[in-house]
């Protein structure tokens, strides 16, 4: 509900809600100092003047010599996902506390994926292997126990448009210490079809610092 002229004034701030202009400019700030991919989810006002949330993401062009271009960046309308995001959330707190005994953290997952469709997933960081549950193997187009457990495996079946950022946004959270993370990308399945999933969960750091595994939990939304 803006022109283009509006939003050379005043920017993004005038059609976002006033609790968050502060920390999503912080957020894109600190991308382009870096040089980072970046991503954040807040409201946005449309033309009726209702709020809905939006993921937004900018990933970097590069020239031939490695210098930053441009800009490449999407808005996704993801308020319908917050009420799956808030489940998930739970999720995440209860695998924060059942992070150090696996025998529970196995049955609670167990029993999530079988009552609710959520896929769970394990990466061992140094060695650098991928374990899923059967529903995680099916979100990406694998038969039960097909899925050989491989990163390359896994970054084959995210959608090409997301790949290079899939891959280089863990890169980005392991640098940062980052404790939990959040996002959502597409898989494309050998039948061309195209799940988008919803994804939390928790890093685990050794004594230094070092990321030792990834654990979450995903749904196809």
């Amino acid at each position: 509900g803006t022109t283009l002229e509006e939003m050379r004034q005043r920017g993004w701030s005038g059609v976002h809600h006033p609790e968050h202009p502060d920390r999503v400019a912080a957020g894109w700030l600190a991308a382009l100092r870096t040089g980072e991919p970046w991503e954040d989810t807040f409201p946005i006002r449309g033309h009726d003047g209702q709020y809905r949330w939006f993921l937004s993401r900018a990933f970097p062009i590069r020239d031939a010599q490695g210098n930053i271009s441009r800009w490449f960046g999407t808005n996704t309308d993801v308020t319908e996902q917050k009420k799956i995001e808030a489940a998930l959330r739970e999720n995440e707190e209860h695998l924060r506390s059942l992070l150090t005994r696996e025998a529970e953290i196995r049955q609670t997952l167990t029993l999530a994926m079988e009552a609710g469709r959520i896929g769970t997933f394990t990466w061992d960081v140094p060695a650098d292997r991928h374990y899923w549950s059967k529903e995680t193997e099916q979100f990406f187009g694998y038969a039960p126990g097909e899925f050989p457990g491989t990163r390359a495996a896994f970054l084959e079946r995210v959608h090409p448009q997301d790949r290079e950022w899939v891959s280089g946004i863990s890169r980005h959270r392991f640098e940062q210490h980052q404790q939990t993370f959040s996002s959502n990308y597409r898989a494309l399945r050998p039948d061309q079809s195209v799940a988008w999933l919803s994804v939390r969960g928790l890093i685990e750091y050794n004594e230094d610092g070092q990321a030792r595994r990834m654990l979450g939990v995903m749904v196809d939304i």
